[in-house]
């Protein structure tokens, strides 16, 4: 039976004995190709018989399939779309001994193989009498002239058959973003610079052809089957060699490999190994692999002269002669021990893991798989199994293997040495049923391991929790991700993983971050600063924003590091310190992507966004050129260039994932490296993979050595068993006796954010603060130039605001332009500048926060990042004053959370210490504190407007006929819906003012996926109240009604927010009517009594609201244990 599941099929694909094998041994003379081992298992077939192929022509092609010429292929034509049925039987010659098969793809990364086939044996050529073999077999998306094999047990017969059932087709339920990715890929030359390859894409006129290069049989397992490494194994011989022709095939950059499916065509992308030792004529191939070998090997001042005396004899000597092989074996075996003698000198042992390639569907850094998570995130390449290694690099060029931890349910990832290399932590997980990802550590002398973090047990029932990706600190402590914060993404229903710290024995846990959707992989800088991607979308295109942070090892400081205004790179992963440069080696990738990508150098002297500090290297460029190569991606600007933006965009999204892939790269100084590399690429973008990812020792220039490789597992992660410097402590800011932590704006006109305001205009700075949302209950669409996207437990219609918004209050800009106040630490906060109406003038679509007793400072408005902070206080006659506090909005009360924080401690209490976060009631007509329509604005229409916007054209009364309704009565919604309902009981007056949630003239706010989501910075004044119609329309009057300044004041500040419905998540829900929650077909609910449940869903939302309050009674415990360490006294 063919499984659905996809996690089922992710399984099969990897774990089954047919996976994608390397086929590279002795060659037979007269044939073309990488020849199968010249060994009597072979059974090569004589004949090959097939309905499809009726003519002459057709039998041509049909004999691809045994012509021993692997640069040909066989194509079998789909009969409709979705799938293919065709079948051919082949004539071994003879009665035979046979127990498998052999599937060998042709030249292209595109998965043009066979998906699913059957096998069996016959009578002739015809099929007659069928005896099945194996039935829908499943076969690996072999690409690149690698194979798969089904095997059985021994049978004699002289005719086996082959019945093709399914394709890797590109619309397969594998990657339901094909779409984007076949456009990404057409798309690439165009968005660079210097022109670039134009990559195959799958699919012919709309359809897939299924396309083998050769099949043959054989009699005993090959011994080039690619199985599970033995423990003391590092890679199998077979798949250094390839890569080693890989590197030798002619191309300037080494790193690009086979890609085109026409072998008539000239393929300029990478190198056509199946001439490797093929030719019959002559050795003209075999001379220029040996020629560049020896080249480099000159480089070392090696003596080549016995290497290049043996070739002199084999001149003369087609390629195909087994000498020339052996030669340039040879040769390929001196160049690697030279090349590792220069990584021997750096490190000659190494830690890696082995595991599935992390990512999600959604977007790369949702790998929490939380064991009570809504939706487990399963992309096609998860699979259970993962090993911590040690492996030791010798003298000879080999590498000897230690398998420390074997998980082969579980997961062991995220490893982390200590500053003397004595203890190594890490992440692991023994399931994926029962346990989650906790930090331990491992002391390497004795092998002795220990928990270090643990999910809380509350009435004996244990509260999941996902901790990962520890990163040590100059003190000693240990800063992770965590799902502790219990958010969930806006748009996808995954865990959000925040910045977490404790001390290495698990003690003092406490968070860090406060960031909308998810931060990952935090790394140690030379400055004992941390670095880590933030994936941000508040009030922008959720697609383009995964840019770089850094903060203090205590929280402070959080800022921008690279790429926050800019729409490439799309996202920087896997990022880590270069020694002693101030440079930063990452992974430039996508967003609906894995965690892969293209290796570059950022230098942030250079720049901070686009093209500007990035340098390809290792031949990772994406328009193909070899080394070391400056980015040159054109930037699109959708405000500029819409259409041919909307034509582009998938390119952005899909930024780093055509060709080669690397992963996880350890610099030990600017030109040598540890990373995980894929040469041959993955053309779904999620996966399957045809081949997984080793482990290389890798330079700039882009020579490389394989390390580590599994068949059965990706490897990567690797970091060299050495001692490090140990960065210099910072002292700590954090005050825990404080509730508030301060901010300081020098002068607002400074930087390009209010660029051409005369000065004086701007009046006030509005401090807002963002509350996440804690469940997924519903959701709904959000439409735009920037590419569809979703909210879950949405608080707007459709492209409104995507978080639920509290404005905390108001603060004056002096003449100055500048501003110094208090706001409540540890939550997120975004400004605005506002004019002397209240109008915004710019808007922050980013977040910022304070721990307690911090001060922050920056420049002005949207300065550089390397303008932040660092001035003398003495210098400002504003900070010799005591700090303004947040004054509420004309009209409004003094918000509750600032008034209960000047009263007592955060930490008396959960509701202070959560701040807007904290528990919420969820009836659907409880009063909210955070900005609400239903609260706040239908009140002012109900007084003002209502009497006449009743929506009735034919009202007596000529004065109050109007077709605009500006009614509370709630409105009727019509499905369908894209992604669910929304389950909110929007009123007339708010759908018909957003227009169902969309921008017009009338109303024009800051819309997530309309052009003010994009990247790039906003003008001043671009959008918002100042242009908006209706705020015209009440100045000075409308007709004879008059709003008060008050009542246009919050008018504009709820444009300005971006057309809030819900003051809370729960506001105006419909959750207590029984509805069974939506999931997308693609995704999985967990299968549990709580998250199966079809009844009221707010039991739902109160499930995961309760588990935030009791992560963050244990972090009140933590911090309070914390400060009685250090005899600190919490006086209020």
């Amino acid at each position: 039976m063919v499984c659905t599941n996809i996690r089922n099929q992710a399984l099969i694909i990897i774990r089954s004995l047919f996976l994608c094998l390397l086929v590279v041994e002795t060659t037979v003379a007269g044939t073309s190709g990488i020849v199968l081992s010249e060994k009597k298992e072979n059974i090569v077939p004589v004949a090959v018989y097939s309905p499809a192929f009726k003519d002459a022509k057709g039998q041509n092609t049909l004999n691809h399939l045994i012509d021993g010429d692997w640069k040909t292929t066989c194509c079998f034509s789909p009969n409709d779309v979705a799938s293919t049925s065709a079948w051919f039987v082949l004539d071994l010659g003879e009665v035979r001994k046979v127990t498998g098969i052999r599937f060998v793809a042709q030249r292209s990364w595109v998965n043009c193989m066979a998906e699913h086939v059957s096998v069996f044996a016959c009578e002739d050529l015809a099929g007659k009498n069928r005896r099945y073999l194996r039935d829908c077999c499943q076969l690996p998306p072999v690409t690149t002239f690698n194979s798969a094999f089904v095997t059985w047990d021994a049978i004699a017969t002289r005719y086996i058959g082959v019945i093709i059932n399914r394709a890797w087709d590109i619309r397969c339920s594998f990657d339901y973003h094909s779409g984007t990715r076949h456009q990404a890929i057409k798309k690439l030359p165009d968005l660079l610079v210097n022109g670039g390859p134009l990559y195959d894409v799958c699919g012919i006129g709309g359809r897939l052809a299924v396309q083998i290069a050769e099949v043959s049989c054989f009699s005993c397992a090959p011994s080039d089957i690619p199985l599970p490494n033995p423990l003391h194994v590092a890679y199998p011989g077979n798949r250094l060699e390839r890569d080693w022709m890989y590197q030798d095939c002619g191309v300037s950059n080494v790193s690009m490999v086979a890609n085109a499916v026409d072998g008539s065509k000239t393929d300029s992308i990478g190198p056509d190994i199946s001439g490797c030792f093929s030719s019959g004529k002559d050795s003209v191939f075999e001379q220029a692999m040996l020629r560049r070998v020896l080249s480099e090997l000159d480089l070392y001042s090696t003596d080549v002269a016995p290497l290049r005396k043996r070739a002199e004899a084999l001149l003369s000597i087609p390629g195909v002669d087994h000498r020339w092989r052996t030669l340039y074996l040879d040769a390929c075996r001196e160049r690697r021990r030279e090349r590792l003698k220069v990584l021997r000198r750096l490190a000659t042992q190494f830690l890696y893991t082995k595991h599935f390639i992390m990512g999600g569907v959604e977007q790369w850094s949702q790998t929490a798989h939380v064991s009570d998570e809504q939706v487990l995130d399963f992309t096609p390449v998860f699979r259970e199994g993962s090993q911590l290694c040690l492996a030791t690099i010798n003298e000879d060029g080999s590498v000897s293997n230690e398998v420390l931890i074997d998980k082969p349910e579980g997961v062991i990832r995220d490893p982390c040495l200590s500053f003397d290399a004595q203890t190594l932590f890490f992440s692991m997980r023994d399931n994926f049923k029962t346990d989650d990802y906790h930090l331990y550590a491992m002391y390497l002398s004795d092998r002795h391991i220990r928990q270090i973090t643990f999910s809380p047990v509350v009435d004996g029932t244990k509260i999941p929790c996902c901790d990962i990706e520890p990163c040590l600190t100059p003190e000693g402590d240990i800063i992770f991700g965590s799902t502790r914060c219990v958010q969930l993404d806006d748009c996808a229903p995954r865990a959000t993983l925040n910045l977490y710290k404790c001390d290495v024995n698990g003690r003092f846990l406490r968070r860090l971050a406060f960031d909308q959707v998810s931060t990952a992989y935090p790394q140690l800088l030379d400055d004992g600063r941390i670095i880590y991607s933030r994936w941000e979308y508040h009030d922008r295109s959720a697609y383009f924003q995964q840019p770089l942070f850094v903060m203090n090892p205590d929280g402070t400081a959080q800022s921008a590091f690279y790429g926050n205004n800019s729409i490439y790179p799309t996202s920087l992963i896997h990022s880590r310190g270069i020694p002693g440069t101030g440079k930063i080696i990452t992974i430039v990738g996508g967003h609906h992507a894995l965690q892969k990508g293209k290796l570059a150098i950022i230098d942030r002297t250079k720049g901070s966004e686009g093209n500007s500090g990035i340098e390809y290297v290792a031949g990772a460029s994406p328009d193909g050129r070899p080394g070391r190569q400056p980015s040159a991606v054109l930037m699109i600007d959708p405000a500029t260039e819409p259409s041919k933006f909307s034509q582009c965009v998938d390119f952005y999204d899909q930024c780093g994932q055509i060709g080669p892939q690397w992963q996880y790269p350890y610099a030990f100084d600017e030109d040598h490296y540890f990373v995980s590399y894929n040469p041959e690429g993955m053309y779904f973008s999620r996966g399957p993979c045809a081949v997984p990812f080793g482990v290389y020792y890798m330079t700039a220039t882009g020579e490389r050595e394989l390390l580590a490789f599994d068949w059965d597992n990706s490897c990567g992660q690797a970091i060299p068993l050495v001692s490090r410097r140990q960065p210099l402590v910072r002292v700590s800011q954090v005050d825990w006796k404080q509730n508030v932590g301060r901010f300081y704006v020098q002068n607002v006109y400074t930087g390009p954010g209010v660029r051409g305001i005369e000065k004086g205009t701007v009046k006030h700075l509005r401090v807002i603060a963002l509350e996440y949302r804690a469940a997924f209950v519903s959701a709904n669409d959000q439409h735009g130039l920037l590419a569809p996207s979703r909210c879950n437990t949405p608080i707007s219609i459709d492209n409104g605001s995507q978080d639920v918004k509290h404005v905390l209050g108001e603060v004056e800009i002096d003449e100055e332009g500048g501003a110094y106040f208090e706001v409540p630490a540890r939550n997120a906060i975004y400004f605005q500048l506002l004019d002397a109406k209240g109008r915004c003038i710019q808007t922050m679509r980013s977040w910022a926060m304070v721990q307690p007793g911090e001060f922050a400072g920056c420049v002005g408005c949207h300065e550089t990042p390397s303008q932040v902070g660092g001035y003398d206080a003495s210098q400002s006659a504003m900070l010799k004053r005591r700090p303004q506090k947040l004054q509420p909005m004309l009209g409004q009360s003094v918000y509750p959370l600032l008034t209960q924080l000047e009263k007592t401690s955060a930490l008396d209490d959960v509701s202070s210490f959560l701040g807007v976060n904290a528990l919420r009631d969820l009836d659907a007509e409880a009063s909210v504190i955070g900005f609400s329509y239903v609260q706040t604005i239908q009140p002012i229409l109900d007084k003002n407007c209502v009497a006449c916007h009743q929506g009735n054209v034919q009202d007596p009364d000529v004065k109050k006929r109007s077709a605009l309704c500006l009614t509370g009565d709630v409105a009727v919604m019509s499905p369908p819906f894209r992604w669910g309902s929304p389950l909110r009981k929007f009123s007339r007056s708010y759908l018909a003012l957003t227009s169902n949630g969309k921008c017009t003239p009338l109303v024009n706010w800051f819309s997530p996926q309309s052009v003010y989501g994009r990247a790039m910075m906003l003008s001043p004044y671009e959008g918002g109240s100042a242009k908006s119609k209706l705020m015209d329309y009440l100045e000075p009057s409308h007709y004879d009604i008059q709003m008060t300044d008050a009542e246009k004041r919050t008018v504009a500040c709820w444009i300005d927010l971006g057309v809030p419905f819900c003051g809370s998540y729960a506001q105006a829900n419909t959750w207590a009517t029984p509805s069974h929650v939506y999931f997308p077909r693609c995704w999985q609910p967990l299968k549990n009594d709580l998250l199966s449940w079809q009844g009221p869903v707010d039991k739902i939302y109160e499930y995961y609201q309760n588990k935030r309050v009791v992560f963050a009674r244990q972090e009140i415990e933590n911090i309070l244990s914390l400060l009685h360490e250090n005899e600190i006294s919490l006086k209020y």
